[in-house]
Order: structure tokens, then C-alpha cells, then sequence
């Protein structure tokens, strides 16, 4: 009897094994290097979206991209809330988990507390409102997978079904296919959480050659696979820059400037079809229509500026040729 339990746990191993080994082999390696670009930006796009929800500079970085098994995911403890998804063609296990130190993150993150330094709740009991901001959570990451997949994975789409606590979530323990398993950090306010995407391996299968694809890896010297450049890529592209509206004025002397005052009017020399220049950063981008929305001003986007001035400045040559 002892050898009989023995061999049937033998079996059971193996099977597991060769169902994982079917399943890495769905993501050859130029595929796995193809998602690894995938989430990376999907971790720009979901950091942009936390931005708009919360208003917090949340860090959004991916530590492992793996084909695990639901045991080496590490999303079956009493400390992980389970987001169900459903991905578009596929029924294999799919979701979104958040850790204790993540979901009071988010929490803390879209009620605008974000004190630094606040002391970091201990591990308890999550709570119908827990489920509910891992929810809105996992749509927003959900929205973001599905816009960084656009590309390279035309029809993808993953939506979230319902929200429960990872230890009572049966499909946990019944699901023996591995999973496409992306470990996320988020981090903000000095704080920071796990998250673990899980999906079907065999999204790859409808995946096609794109730009970031096609384009040859670099050596390590030339920058290729160099995570601090895709962190400074993210801070450059979270960076706050100053814009500012220019419109046409006149001339003035500097005497009369000396003598400006508080609530004085100086009239300048435009009309209300003057075009307006946009300015980032002292660089004029472009040329605009001033408008009226709600009583807010606006500007209406018209051609860039180097286009038009190229434009302007060929008619000129023209004409005195």
C-alpha cells in the first residue's frame, strides 16, 4: 500500500511537470521577449491610468514574467484577494491578485489620504470594501492589459468577473494547467504591494510580429533588456512639464514697462482670429484657436508649428523669387 501511494504522488508529479513543460512550450523564447515588452508597457499605460483615478505617482514595475503553476504563483494564501477575469477566447484561470500591503495601498491611494509615512495596517480580515476598490482596481488594469496588447494581439480582452478572497476561490485548487503568471510591484507614498496577473499561455498563440518585435535586440552594451533605461523612460514620461497659451502682442518701450501698475489694461495688437501659440517648456509646439468651453478657455489644436512655419516661410521665399 505505501508503494502504491508513493507511485500514484510520482504520477501525479510527473503529470504536473510534463503539463507544465506543455505549456512553456507555448512561449518559445522571442515570444516571452515579446510579452516581457508588452508589460512593460503595460506597467507605463497602468501607472497613467492609477494617475487619473487617484492622483498619486504610483511606480509600477514587473519583477518576474513566468509559465508557473498556481502553487509557484503564490496567489493561494489568506493574505491575497483574487480578482476572476474573463480573457476572450480562452477558459483557463485568469485574474488579477492583490496582496494586504497592495489593496491598502490602493485604498489609502484612491480615498486621497496619502499621508507619508502613515503606519501600514497589519494583516486582517478583508472586507466587502476591500473587494470592492480590488475590483475597481482590477478594471483599470484590465483596461490597461487590454490597450498594451492592442498592438501585437488584435481582439484581446479581459474583463473582471467577480472578486473573492484567494484562499476560498476553488478554482485555485482544482486547476492544474499552468498559468502565464506577471509579478507586479506598485508602489506609492512610500509604500508598496504585490500584484500577479494570471493568464492563459496560450494567448501567444494569437499574437503577431510587431515593431518592438521585429526590430533586433540589442547587446547589453548598445541598451537592449536594460531595466533602468525603462525606468527612467517611466519617470521621463511621468515628469510634469509647464504649457502656456502665447498670443501676438506689440511693442513697448522699457519706460513704459517700468511704469506698469496693478489693473492697468495694455492693449495688444490682435483680433479674435489671431492664431495662439502653444509653448512647452519655452519651445513653441503648436499653432492653436483660442475658444470658449464653460466658461474655461481653450485651445483647439490647429497644425504644428514647425509645418506651418515651414509653410509660411516657403510662400515668402516665393515670392521673392
Amino acid at each position: 500500500m505505501p508503494v502504491t501511494a508513493q507511485s500514484t504522488v510520482m504520477k501525479d508529479d510527473a503529470d504536473r511537470a510534463s503539463a507544465l513543460l506543455a505549456a512553456s512550450g507555448q512561449v518559445p523564447p522571442e515570444r516571452l521577449r515579446l510579452l516581457r515588452s508588452v508589460f512593460g508597457r503595460f506597467c507605463q499605460i497602468l501607472r497613467d491610468e492609477l494617475f487619473a483615478v487617484a492622483k498619486v505617482n504610483f511606480e509600477t514595475s514587473l519583477k518576474r514574467l513566468e509559465v508557473e503553476s498556481i502553487e509557484e504563483t503564490g496567489v493561494q494564501g489568506a493574505d491575497m484577494l483574487l480578482a476572476l477575469c474573463s480573457v476572450k477566447g480562452h477558459n483557463t484561470l485568469s485574474g488579477a491578485a492583490f496582496d494586504f500591503a497592495a489593496v491598502n495601498l490602493i485604498i489609502e491611494a484612491f480615498l486621497g489620504g496619502g499621508a507619508k509615512g502613515r503606519t501600514l495596517p497589519g494583516p486582517r480580515a478583508f472586507t466587502p470594501f476591500d473587494h470592492l476598490l480590488a475590483g475597481h482596481a482590477a478594471e483599470i488594469a484590465g483596461k490597461a492589459l487590454t490597450e498594451a496588447f492592442a498592438p501585437s494581439h488584435e481582439g484581446f480582452s479581459i474583463s473582471v468577473d467577480e472578486v473573492r478572497t484567494a484562499e476560498s476561490v476553488e478554482e485555485l485548487r482544482l486547476e492544474e494547467r499552468p498559468v502565464l503568471a506577471a509579478h507586479l510591484e506598485l508602489a506609492a507614498m512610500g509604500e508598496a504591494g504585490r500584484c500577479v496577473i494570471l493568464l492563459p499561455p496560450g494567448i501567444v498563440s494569437g499574437m503577431s510580429a510587431c515593431a518592438v518585435e521585429a526590430a533586433p535586440p540589442a547587446s547589453a552594451e548598445e541598451g537592449g533588456d536594460n531595466p533602468w533605461r525603462d525606468v527612467l523612460d517611466g519617470r521621463i514620461r511621468a515628469a510634469e512639464v509647464t504649457c502656456k497659451a502665447v498670443m501676438d502682442g506689440g511693442f513697448i518701450t522699457l519706460e513704459d514697462v517700468s511704469r506698469l501698475r496693478p489693473g492697468q489694461i495694455l492693449e495688444l495688437e490682435t483680433r479674435e482670429a489671431t492664431p495662439v501659440a502653444l509653448e512647452c517648456n519655452g519651445e513653441r509646439l503648436f499653432h492653436c484657436e483660442l475658444g470658449q468651453a464653460q466658461g474655461a478657455f481653450t485651445l483647439l489644436l490647429r497644425a504644428p508649428a514647425g509645418d506651418r512655419e515651414d509653410f509660411l516661410q516657403s510662400v515668402l521665399d516665393n515670392r521673392k523669387a
